[in-house]
């Protein structure tokens, strides 16, 4: 069994006893059929694209690593962090913020947790960053064309946000899980099997699986 790296404080590891031969849970996001959707209220939006953030730079990804869930493409921006495809509708982008020092690609702590390493067959992660999410995306400023599309800032949206805890403050559920995923340094790419769960500043729960590819991004 490989040793887990606790590189955070904000990582939480169960300890129950399993069996080994049980099968690692099955996500299914409520209501929906898919494995790619975030859940609010009685509402799913389907999010069939996945990116991962990784940066050391100063701003909100700093000392960090993000996952954005998104119906549409997003791609770097050096001025605005990411930018958003015209076309999308909705997204999800949750943050798990590191307090070590400013790690390389290779040693951000997606890259080296093991959740086939827990007993439980995954990770939970307490969320301790910036979450959003937004829907009926209507409006795009600064947008700029990248060959045949167009990305840009959203303007207009439906929008339900956390930013941090307060000191002393328990994270209420929100929780990052990692049930497995695969990466390759080389091409930018991997697979992730995840789900998510957190409570906007209003009390709003904002939760969601994905189960598939996902691209990273970096140097923002």
């Amino acid at each position: 069994m490989k040793k887990i790296f606790y590189l955070c404080a904000i990582i939480i590891i169960h300890s129950c006893a399993s069996d080994n031969n049980e099968p690692t849970p099955v996500l299914q996001s409520v209501p929906g059929d898919t494995d790619t959707e975030f859940v609010i209220g009685t509402n799913a939006y389907v999010t069939p694209k996945a990116y991962l953030l990784v940066d050391d730079a100063a701003g909100d990804y700093d000392r960090a690593f993000t996952f954005v869930f998104s119906d549409g493409e997003i791609i770097e921006d050096a001025t605005n962090q990411i930018a958003f495809e015209t076309s999308t509708t909705h997204y999800t982008k949750i943050t798990c913020n590191l307090i070590t020092t400013k790690p390389t690609l290779a040693e951000t702590s997606f890259f080296v947790w093991d959740p086939q390493g827990n007993p439980l067959g995954y990770l939970d992660i307490i969320m301790e960053g910036q979450h959003s999410s937004e829907h009926d995306i209507t409006g795009f400023t600064n947008t700029t064309p990248v060959g045949t599309q167009t990305f840009g800032q959203i303007a207009s949206s439906i929008a339900y946000d956390h930013v941090g805890f307060p000191d002393g403050e328990a994270a209420h559920g929100h929780v990052f899980r990692i049930n497995a995923r695969t990466f390759d340094l080389a091409t930018n790419t991997g697979t992730i099997d995840c789900s998510y769960s957190y409570e906007d500043g209003s009390g709003v729960v904002v939760s969601g699986v994905f189960v598939g590819n996902f691209e990273i991004l970096t140097a923002f």
